[in-house]
């Protein structure tokens, strides 16, 4: 039965949803709740509407954090916290949404810089002159006093913003009376805001335990529709293509969830169908939403501060969107969190099932899908995702599946992502992917690789998929990370095909296959280039402290190199004493802003090896064997005492030889069929057929 004509359906219509995209310019005066409007069209009492201009304010205020990389007591790390009085701005704008980023660099606390374009034009250095405003643009003034996080760095955000929600309460001839005034006086428009009537249909159906339709037309949305605590919950729109949900206006969603068409809290069952949702940020300006190149903080993500997405769910049992599609996100489109099982307990309530069914994620700016801590069973599958400027999904969580999907030009398929070392992270493991069935062409345009399986990701199966004209680096499976990170492991890499010829730009380096982590097969691929030999392709790369690979019965034709072996090089960071130190951690400070860089040697699990026996290679051509890893304090220990110094360079093997078994692979009309002269591959017994 049609949800039209379903008694079980409320139709969000009779709520005052009416899907139109008529304005009107609006005059008003400040101080007045009064509006005259040249012709009040199809404008209700009872409406809410939007008018941006008339009301000038700053939305937020929040200064972003530095960390401190120290392995010993380093400082808290905040991430973010409130303006308080530490930071004092004034002013306004009479535009929708405007972020202004005050950078304070390390070591220079008498000192800023602004922007207000995400970082794309910075003014010139400004003096910090204690108990004074300094002016930015003529529109706000700040005065930074003094604080803790001033002196190491930081990153002050404030938004101004100016527009104005109401409900209209009264009409009277071209006169319309808001439920709210305005604080600027002048001519803007006033335009239909659907958010309000949209949720009193929710509530009104969560209430009656039945369901929304809603008809085609184009809603705009000024805030979220939330959907809390249902039982068996529907959300159906007329057509995939023109029931439409406007959600571009922008919204600060720092670790929160504001900014999404969708809120989905709690409770049992949930299904949104046909709906096609736009947001602000395209993947063209990919810039807006991605790590900023700021100097004073860690992890400040554009996306944060302008926030727009499709969905996001939270601790729902079991969720289901079909046929739903959207375009210009600019944070993680379809996003997800969840409580967690632990293996030997079960919280009350986690997201346990939710399930993609032909979606598309196109045009946007950051991840298509992404679900954040360790739910389970997702599934994506049939989906659509082409130009997505960040992960085409980002995925923490366990037991799930992406079948069948078509990905073009597009960031990678990331697993794993747990950024924590407990013991109890390896009772119940995480990350546990089946990729399979799908086509990938073009290019990866965020990460390195298409598919990254990550930190503590295990029993990843990744068969039977086929990239098409790849110009990216295709499959890796690695180990490195930083101090938080798991190794990943027990990972299976068969059956699928990799056609890496470069038809359109110039070729860049790429591999089909790198494994830097151990417990990893690798079997049964094509990896071809069509036509001439292409020397920047590497077919298979395997790194020194990866144990227990096996690569077998793979073909490998037309690449520079067929299978390489690589060296694990590293760093000696804090120094305990002349045995024991940690690894050299690192923060980049390049153009993608302050973060984390993945370090070797990989930092094992606690049930491990521990790298005892193993050998360092020393810059000088010395060696010293490691007594021990301790998983737990992250410290190298070495047999015997040696003059460690910050920085000092190593590279790390087994002695014995490292454990894998490379046969029966062929390798026909490659440059260098097998390259294998690493620490590691000189030990190892390698049986390949070279043509």
């Amino acid at each position: 039965m049609n949800a039209l004509n379903d008694a079980k359906f409320l139709n969000a219509r009779d709520f005052g949803a009416l899907g139109s995209d008529y304005e009107t310019p609006v005059v008003c005066t400040a101080g007045s709740n009064a509006f005259t409007v040249d012709n009040i069209g199809d404008f209700k009492v009872g409406e809410e509407v939007l008018i941006i201009g008339c009301n000038p304010h700053f939305a937020a205020e929040q200064i972003f954090d530095r960390r401190d990389l120290s392995p010993v007591n380093p400082r808290k790390f905040y991430h973010h916290f409130p303006f308080d009085e530490k930071i004092e701005v004034e002013g306004g704008t009479s535009e929708n949404w405007v972020v202004y980023m005050i950078d304070i660099a390390p070591g220079r606390p008498n000192h800023f810089r602004w922007t207000k374009d995400f970082c794309k034009t910075w003014s010139e250095e400004i003096e910090i002159v204690d108990g004074q405003f300094a002016e930015l643009d003529g529109n706000v003034r700040v005065k930074i006093n003094d604080f803790e996080q001033r002196h190491y760095g930081c990153t002050a955000v404030a938004i101004a913003c100016s527009r104005l929600v109401a409900l209209i309460e009264k009409i009277e001839g071209n006169t319309v009376y808001l439920s709210k005034g305005a604080t600027a006086s002048g001519k803007f428009v006033m335009q239909h805001s659907d958010t309000y009537h949209i949720q009193q249909a929710i509530n009104a159906a969560l209430k009656e335990k039945k369901s929304v339709y809603l008809p085609n037309g184009k809603y705009r949305l000024t805030g979220s529709l939330y959907i809390e605590n249902a039982t068996s919950f529907t959300f159906e729109g007329e057509s995939g293509v023109d029931t439409i949900l406007v959600n571009e206006l922008g919204h600060l969603g720092i670790e929160r969830p504001e900014g999404s068409c969708f809120i989905i809290r709690g409770g049992t069952e949930v299904n949104v169908k046909n709906v096609f949702m736009i947001g602000n940020v395209g993947c063209d300006e990919r810039y807006k939403s991605g790590p900023q190149p700021v100097r004073g903080a860690s992890g400040l993500w554009g996306f944060y501060l302008n926030k727009s997405n499709a969905s996001y769910v939270h601790n729902t049992y079991r969720v289901y969107f079909e046929n739903c599609h959207a375009r210009r996100m600019s944070a993680e489109c379809f996003y997800a969190q969840s409580s967690w099982r632990k293996a030997e307990e079960e919280p009350e309530e986690y997201g346990r099932q939710i399930t993609y069914m032909r979606c598309s994620v196109e045009d946007c700016a950051r991840n298509a899908f992404n679900n954040n801590d360790l739910a389970e069973c997702t599934s994506i599958l049939y989906c659509r995702i082409q130009n997505v400027a960040g992960n085409s999904w980002e995925g923490a969580s366990r037991f799930v599946k992406i079948i069948g999907c078509y990905i073009r030009d597009a960031g990678c398929l990331a697993f794993g992502n747990v950024r924590w070392r407990s013991p109890e992270n390896e009772k119940l493991c995480t990350g546990q992917h089946i990729v399979s069935d799908n086509y990938f062409e073009g290019s990866c345009i965020y990460d390195q690789s298409m598919i990254r399986v990550g930190s503590a990701a295990t029993q990843v199966i990744i068969k039977n998929n086929v990239f098409i004209n790849f110009k990216s680096p295709a499959v890796e499976v690695f180990g490195e990370g930083g101090k938080n990170d798991i190794p990943s492991e027990n990972v299976i890499v068969s059956g699928n095909s990799f056609d890496l010829t470069a038809i359109a730009g110039p070729s860049e380096p790429r591999y089909a296959v790198r494994v830097t982590t151990s417990f990893v097969t690798v079997s049964d691929n094509q990896i071809f280039v069509r036509g001439d030999r292409d020397d920047n392709v590497t077919g298979i790369i395997v790194s020194d402290d990866a144990e227990r690979v096996v690569i077998h019965d793979n073909t490998i034709v037309g690449a520079g190199v067929g299978i390489k072996t690589e060296t694990v090089e590293g760093n000696v960071g804090y120094v305990v004493d002349g045995k024991t130190f940690y690894r050299e951690e690192k923060l980049s400070t390049s153009y993608t802003g302050v973060g984390i860089v993945p370090c070797k040697p990989m930092l094992l699990r606690h049930r491990s090896h521990r790298y005892h026996g193993w050998k360092l290679v020393w810059a000088d051509g010395t060696e010293s064997e490691i007594l021990d890893f301790d998983p737990a304090k992250l410290t190298f220990t070495l047999t015997e005492e040696r003059d460690l110094k910050v920085g000092d360079a190593f590279k790390i093997y087994r002695p014995a030889g490292t454990k894998w078994s490379i046969h029966h692979n062929m390798i026909d009309n490659c440059t260098i069929p097998e390259s294998t002269d690493s620490l590691g591959g000189r030990m190892t017994k390698i049986d390949n057929i070279i043509m």
